[in-house]
């Protein structure tokens, strides 16, 4: 059967006869898709020199209230008409209409017949680490290019680690890593070109582990034992940073906070760790992780925010933890994702294997990637319950959808930042296509060649 060129496939489409030509123009029924037909103008543009104008008989965008607020179809007649049920359909189709529309000396033209999509999982996410790598800012704006393309519509930013803190900070002027820290102009430009193209960014600090930078430049506040104290002046500045990233990313939704990898046996050496276990209550250094990432969720939600995490606290300590919390099961090793399930937490699946993405020795194949579904987990680490096997959750499970994560340990050997910015970006580009037609369909059709190729070749005409 013929298929439209468009990664990720779309749910449902009938092709019709030739081609329509019309003019480079578009129209908004609806001021609420003005963003989405921007975002669309602005590629087209971008990538060869089309731009589209505002007028009749070309591309027009209209809301269709029987359409869901993800959904969208479109219809190619002798002009190219987009309904929409929201603005966050409205944006899916442009990405599709980026994809179908060509150039011609009289206008645009499009493959007759009609496309009706809308996504099966609610989070299709790329996560950059930007901490142990940090990366020059450009590579940023290029990655939400990248999403948009794909509809991808969440992009973690790995802010903190124990190599580096790269945001500003007001509250705390010696935590950013000098030379290797992003500014709060940028941030808020960053986050207006994301939310102009549909991609909300999922901001990340990571407590209480991985947390160098904060022991080295203030250990009074946050200790000096490898992990964030757990004491109410640590939780006090922890607060006001929240409050700061949440300043600077206004519009997400969300704010992770880490939670995984934690060396919560160092506790044992701080007094007031220990005294502040014994004043609550909490049975070991175990059960007192568990409370840590339940403060901090119940914080963020204080905040107005939504909460996650990566999966790190046991399934003996589930009653300590909201279940508001939505936690990313990526090595099975702490809790597996079904006992994480069975718990009644919400998951994003970050499978290690073959989700992961560690330039240049670890990552997998876009085959491989394309054989995955979101709610089946696997590893090549022996320790993980996903080792040699497979876990796998109910189709009813409570599975958000699934995120690629391209890690920044190895990047540090490349002559300059730029260099390994740029060979990740080249790695996860040709695999993130593959992630997006995993989480955006259940079918397992197997997709042409020349539809990989014809993807590939647009995002290289926008400078990906």
């Amino acid at each position: 059967m013929d298929r439209y060129r468009v990664i990720p496939q779309p749910q449902a489409w009938e092709m019709g006869a030739g081609e329509s030509v019309m003019p480079a123009v578009y129209s908004c029924r609806d001021g609420r898709f003005e963003d989405a037909a921007w975002a669309l103008f602005e590629a087209m543009d971008r990538s060869g020199g089309v731009r589209l104008t505002v007028g009749e008989g070309g591309v027009s965008f209209s809301f269709d209230g029987k359409l869901k607020s993800d959904e969208y179809e479109i219809r190619v007649e002798d002009a190219c008409q987009v309904f929409c049920g929201g603005e966050e359909g409205a944006m899916y189709a442009a990405s599709t209409l980026f994809q179908i529309l060509r150039h011609t000396g009289e206008g645009i033209c499009a493959r007759r017949g009609v496309i009706h999509d809308r996504p099966a999982y609610p989070w299709r996410g790329l996560m950059v680490d930007l901490a142990r790598q940090w990366h020059p800012v450009e590579f940023l704006f290029r990655y939400v290019d990248l999403c948009w393309m794909y509809k991808i519509n969440r992009l973690q930013l790995h802010f903190s680690d124990d190599q580096a803190y790269t945001l500003p900070s007001r509250a705390f002027p010696a935590l950013p890593t000098r030379t290797k820290h992003y500014t709060e102009a940028e941030m808020i430009h960053l986050e207006e070109y994301a939310r102009r193209r549909g991609v909300v960014l999922v901001p990340e600090i990571d407590f209480p582990g991985h947390s160098g930078e904060f022991n080295r430049k203030y250990p009074e506040i946050f200790g000096e034992n490898g992990i964030l104290c757990c004491e109410e002046k640590t939780f006090s500045a922890i607060e006001l940073l929240l409050r700061e990233v949440i300043r600077l990313f206004p519009d997400s939704p969300y704010i992770h906070i880490g939670g995984d990898e934690a060396a919560y046996a160092n506790w044992d050496k701080c007094p007031g760790c220990v005294k502040y276990r014994k004043e609550h209550g909490l049975a070991d250094d175990r059960a007192q992780y568990a409370h840590y990432v339940d403060r901090l969720a119940k914080m963020v939600l204080s905040l107005g925010k939504k909460p996650v995490a990566w999966e790190g606290f046991a399934k003996e300590f589930n009653h300590q933890v909201t279940r508001e919390l939505i936690v990313f099961s990526w090595e099975n090793y702490y809790q597996p994702a079904p006992d994480l399930c069975e718990g009644g937490f919400t998951l994003i699946n970050a499978s290690w294997k073959p989700n992961y993405v560690c330039t240049p020795h670890t990552m997998w194949s876009r085959d491989e990637i394309l054989r995955w579904n979101p709610r089946i987990w696997t590893h090549w680490w022996p320790k993980s319950k996903a080792y040699n096997t497979t876990l796998t959750v109910p189709e009813d499970a409570p599975v958000l959808g699934g995120q690629m994560c391209a890690w920044g340990d190895s990047l540090t050997a490349y002559e300059s930042p730029a260099a390994a910015a740029r060979e990740e970006f080249a790695n996860v580009r040709t695999r993130l296509p593959a992630l997006a037609e995993r989480t955006w369909r259940r079918s397992e059709d197997k997709i042409e060649d020349k539809i990989w190729k014809s993807a590939d070749s647009l995002a290289m005409s926008l400078g990906l």
